[in-house]
């Protein structure tokens, strides 16, 4: 029984789970596209109010820069009037999380909670007033392709806290599949189905 935990447990910190924070982002490759698909919630009381509303002259929203750690999600339109912006105090975390690419225009974009985060940047965080009384997020975003975009495969965690109150972010960037991982597999099927047929016959 001792040999089970000792093995069994090193594999279950490893994994990686939305559960160790409150925002979680996962990045897959769908349809040759970069999809990020975000979900938790944000809690107000680990950020410090700084001002609003956002400024008109900010750059548009949603976004992604790889290269220092921008991340903007929401999908239907331009909500920036609706913004306020808050502090992320005591901000810990990855510089970048790739490299090269800045990208205000994705492909395609679904949901109505807005969040925009300037980790280590701007060390702020904008809120639209549904996310900042605490509204679940349920958005996505497709940008370029990985390469297109300069992400780095990876797992990376920003954490930020204001007095007894904290939060934090999971980035989490899976790796692309290799082509030959998909030979694989339709061999496998292949050979399953021709296994199952000759043991029927």
């Amino acid at each position: 029984m001792k040999t089970t935990i000792v093995f069994a447990l090193p594999i279950l910190l490893l994994a990686p789970s939305a559960v160790h924070a409150s925002i979680f982002v996962e990045v897959s490759q769908v349809g040759g596209l970069a999809q990020f698909t975000i979900s938790g919630n944000v809690n107000p009381l680990a950020l410090t109010y700084r001002g609003g509303p956002f400024p008109g002259g900010a750059t548009g929203v949603p976004a992604i820069n790889s290269a220092n750690p921008l991340l903007g999600f929401g999908g239907n339109g331009d909500l920036r009037l609706n913004l306020t912006i808050y502090n992320l105090p005591n901000l810990v975390g990855p510089d970048a999380f790739g490299t090269t690419k800045f990208d205000v225009y994705p492909e395609q974009s679904t949901g109505t909670n807005f969040i925009d985060l300037a980790l280590k940047v701007g060390d702020s965080i904008s809120l639209d007033q549904y996310t900042a009384k605490g509204a679940t997020l349920d958005d996505t975003m497709a940008f370029e392709t990985y390469a297109a975009l300069g992400l780095r495969p990876g797992t990376y965690i920003w954490s930020w806290s204001n007095g007894s109150a904290s939060d934090s972010l999971t980035l989490q960037i899976n790796p692309v599949p290799e082509p030959a991982i998909y030979s694989l597999l339709l061999l496998g099927g292949m050979s399953s189905g021709w296994l199952f047929k000759r043991q029927k016959g």
